[in-house]
C-alpha cells in the first residue's frame, strides 16, 4: 500500500499577516493533493480557529494530542476513512525558549490492510548561529529517540516531517544521514527541484499576499518528509501552485511511500 504524507508551515500571524483569505486558499490546496496524513506548523490561535480547520473537519480528523492548555503549534491531521488512530502524544522540546517548537506523532491503522505506521510532524528551533544549529541537532536527536521507540513498540515503520530550519547539508542532516533516514528526495522516484522555502508572499495593491516561485535547489528547503535508507518513495513533490505560494513563505511538500 502507498500512503500520502503532507507537510505545511502555513506562515503564523505573527508578522500582521493575518490568516483571512490565506486560509482558503490553503485548504483548496490541501484539498486538491488528498493526503492522507497532514503536518503543519505555526498554528497559532488565529489559525485554529480558521476556516482552514473548519473545511478540512469534512475529511480529517485532528490527532488529540496537546499538554493540557498550552497550544499545539504542530498539529496533526488524519483521513478518518482511511486511517484509525492507535496512539498519540505532543512533546515541546524547550518551553522556556520557544513553545511552538516540538513534535506531534501518531501510529495510525490502515482500515484495509491493517498495516500499521507512525507519523512524527515537528518544527525545530529556527535561528541561525553554530550553536542553534546544535540546538536542531538536539531537537533531531529528541524526535528520534521517541521515534525509534514507537517504531520498536508497533514493530512498524515510522516517518518525520516538518518545518527542520536547515538543508540538506547542514549538520543536522549530517547526523540524520549517519543514523540511517533521509529526506523522501533523496530517494525518491520522482521529485521536485525547487527549495520548499520560497520566502515571504508580499501583500499587493488589492490587500491580498502574493508569491512567487524560487529558483533555489531542493538541497535548501527547510521542510523536510525523512524516511529510514530503504524505504521506497514514488513521488516527493513541493507544491507551486499559485495559492500556496501566495498562502505561506513555505510551500506544502508531499510524499508517497511504499509502506
Amino acid at each position: 500500500m502507498t500512503i500520502r504524507l503532507m507537510t505545511s508551515n502555513v506562515w503564523g500571524n505573527y508578522f500582521g499577516n493575518e490568516v483571512a483569505v490565506r486560509d482558503i486558499q490553503l485548504l483548496g490546496v490541501m484539498k486538491k493533493y488528498v493526503p492522507d496524513v497532514i503536518g503543519m506548523q505555526e498554528v497559532t490561535p488565529a489559525w485554529q480557529d480558521s476556516e482552514l480547520f473548519k473545511g478540512l473537519a469534512d475529511e480529517f480528523e485532528p490527532v488529540p494530542a496537546g499538554n493540557g492548555d498550552q497550544q499545539n503549534y504542530v498539529p496533526l491531521v488524519y483521513r478518518r476513512s482511511r486511517l484509525e488512530l492507535l496512539e498519540c502524544s505532543f512533546k515541546l522540546y524547550h518551553w522556556f525558549l520557544d513553545q511552538s517548537k516540538g513534535y506531534t506523532w501518531a501510529v495510525f491503522k490502515d482500515k484495509e490492510s491493517g498495516n500499521v505506521f507512525g507519523v512524527f510532524n515537528t518544527h525545530f528551533w529556527y535561528k541561525w548561529d553554530v550553536a542553534d544549529e546544535a540546538l536542531r541537532c538536539y531537537n533531531a536527536k529528541d524526535m528520534l529517540a521517541e521515534l525509534q521507540y514507537i517504531e520498536a513498540k508497533y514493530r512498524c515503520p515510522a516517518f518525520f516531517m516538518g518545518d527542520m530550519n536547515c538543508g540538506l547539508e547542514s549538520r543536522t542532516w549530517m547526523m540524520l544521514h549517519e543514523k540511517g533516514y533521509v529526506d523522501c528526495c533523496e530517494c525518491a522516484d520522482e521529485f521536485s527541484a525547487n527549495s520548499s522555502w520560497h520566502r515571504d508572499p508580499k501583500r499587493g495593491a488589492d490587500g491580498r499576499y502574493h508569491g512567487r516561485t524560487t529558483a533555489e535547489p531542493n538541497e535548501l528547503s527547510l521542510d523536510h518528509i525523512g524516511v529510514r535508507k530503504g524505504t521506497r518513495v514514488l513521488k516527493q513533490l513541493v507544491i507551486e501552485d499559485q495559492d500556496a505560494l501566495d498562502a505561506t513563505d513555505h510551500s506544502p511538500v508531499i510524499a508517497d511511500i511504499v509502506l
